[in-house]
């Protein structure tokens, strides 16, 4: 077995690899490079494979992403974007492995986070060498489309504009979602196409949320909000549920990791279903390991 970084002849054979491991993502080159190699990332993703002779048995991906709290943001951390092990080659400790190796290449200083599924998550159980923290489990609320009064107004728009905003505050840690990183995750996505929705007060922007559309409901991926209160977030579901039965939805999905700040923001016309993906970081900064203190979404996870 060589462990070696990745290199761009590989790339037939790591998306080839990764179809077999997730037969559901269709993933082809051009959507396995826009999620790990895109300009977005300014050439600091880092990616590890595992070959036996000619073919590639196993990869691992780490990307750059910023963390913003308030005023700070954290330019050092790196997500688990993807692991992957040919069904012949698991079991042998290799993700490990390359997880080890990239670790290395980016540097002692950095930190990071990860979407774990099951097995993902025995490896992060159970591995001390890699030591992951499994923070919590993200879960689907259903919101049932209903006409409640409120104050704010939605209108599906073209473009959304956070250049002078954050959509995090001081209540929480989360990816920093400025324009760039809205035009990487949404607007060049090759594979998903998502519609845009701006809620206002008084004719003044509030935030924004994210979506993708069916049939019978809206699939929201982000509610970008530039109050970070979680009455705010309340409003704003409850607004759009209300906007949902004007475009004929029977309900509205929102995907995120279960805490305290997310049971505040539900209404009773709801129900959750826990889903397989696991938020686990790799931090020195112990308020950063308290679930309670992030907001995540479903639009986190690539």
């Amino acid at each position: 077995m060589e462990y070696k970084e990745y290199k761009k002849e590989h790339l037939s054979q790591v998306v080839e690899l990764l179809n077999k491991c997730f037969p559901n993502k269709n993933i082809t080159e051009q959507s396995f490079l826009w999620k790990h190699f895109d300009c977005f990332f300014d050439n600091k993703s880092v990616g590890m494979v595992a070959t036996e002779g000619d073919k590639v048995c196993a990869f691992v991906c780490f990307t750059p992403i910023d963390i913003l709290n308030g005023e700070n943001i954290y330019n050092n951390f790196y997500s688990c974007a993807i692991q992957a092990t040919h069904p012949d080659f698991r079991r042998r400790g290799i993700v490990s492995k390359l997880t080890l190796l990239a670790e290395e290449k980016i540097g002692p200083v950095a930190e990071y986070l990860g979407f774990s599924n099951n097995d993902g998550v025995k490896i992060d159980k159970f591995s001390k060498r890699i030591n992951y923290k499994i923070l919590g489990q993200m879960a689907t609320r259903y919101v049932l489309s209903f006409p409640y009064t409120t104050s704010l107004v939605v209108k599906q728009t073209g473009k959304i504009d956070l250049l002078s905003k954050n959509s995090y505050g001081k209540n929480g840690f989360g990816i920093l979602k400025n324009n760039k990183y809205l035009k990487w995750r949404y607007t060049d996505n090759p594979k998903n196409t998502y519609e845009y929705f701006k809620i206002s007060k008084d004719s003044v922007v509030v935030g924004y949320i994210v979506c993708k559309n069916s049939k019978i409901k809206y699939e929201v991926n982000d509610v970008l909000l530039f109050e970070n209160e979680a009455k705010m977030y309340r409003e704003t579901i409850k607004a759009f549920s209300k906007f949902s039965i004007s475009r004929g939805k029977l309900f509205v999905s929102y995907s995120y990791l279960q805490n305290k700040f997310w049971d505040k923001c539900f209404p009773a016309f709801s129900i959750t279903k826990k889903i397989n993906i696991h938020f686990t970081i790799k931090t020195a900064n112990t308020d950063l390991e308290d679930v309670d203190k992030w907001i995540i979404q479903g639009g986190d996870v690539q």
